[in-house]
Formats: C-alpha cells, structure tokens, sequence
C-alpha cells in the first residue's frame, strides 16, 4: 500500500490518506457493477489475471461487504484512498482512488520475498 500512495500523492498538499479494504475484483455477470471496478479482464499480465479471476466476487457479493475505513480518515475529507491488498497465489491487487480523480489498481508480484508492481490498471476518474 506504501508503494501504491507514494506513487500517486506525490508531492500533493493533502497527507491526508483515507485506507480501507481490502481491493474486490468483481466477476462480470449478469449485475455488472460501475464501470470503474477491478475486473480480472482489466488485468493485462495473463498469470495475474488467472490469480484475479481466482478471487473475483460477484457485484451483489462486494455490494453485501461492509466498507471499512481505518485511521483518522473517517470523515471522508481525504483526496486520497488505497484499499488493502487482495491476495491470490504471488499476486497482491492493490485498488486506490488518487488526488487527481485517478481511480485504478496496482498489481504486485512476489518474487525472492520481494513484492515488485508489474502493472498499473487505469479504471476511471472521480
């Protein structure tokens, strides 16, 4: 997640991060969600998007989760917001929403104990 808000906060004003969880990557089906969610399909890497689809949940599934969000951020005012990781085999998906109304996910891949991104989902804007 560290790698996630370093990469899209930046230099912004606000260190305000508001940090929920985890990432959901949605089954498409018959009650597709919005259109900026995580799919296994937006996943270009082709082992990552066998992991994702390992883990997809159904729309209605994701709708029923109770949101969390942890820390100071629970007013909502943050500009930023990362979601905690989804695991599946050597792959972590990482969803946020940026500063700049960026929303998209990160993938990570664990290799020697070392978690390294190799790939950036762009999903929509906010």
């Amino acid at each position: 997640m560290d790698a996630v808000v370093a990469r899209e906060l930046g230099l912004a004003t606000s260190a305000c991060v508001a940090v929920g969880g985890p990432t959901s990557i949605v089954k498409l089906g018959a009650e597709d969600g919005p259109p900026a969610m995580l799919t296994a399909q937006a996943v270009k890497n082709a082992q990552a998007r066998r992991a994702a689809q390992a883990i997809a949940k159904s729309w209605h599934d994701v709708q029923a989760e109770k949101p969390q969000i942890y820390g100071d951020a629970r007013s909502g005012n943050c500009a930023m917001h990362v979601n905690g990781p989804a695991y599946s085999e050597d792959f972590a998906f990482v969803s946020y929403a940026s500063p700049s109304g960026e929303m998209g996910a990160y993938i990570f891949r664990k290799t020697d104990s070392r978690w390294q991104i190799i790939e950036r989902v762009k999903l929509g804007y906010w």
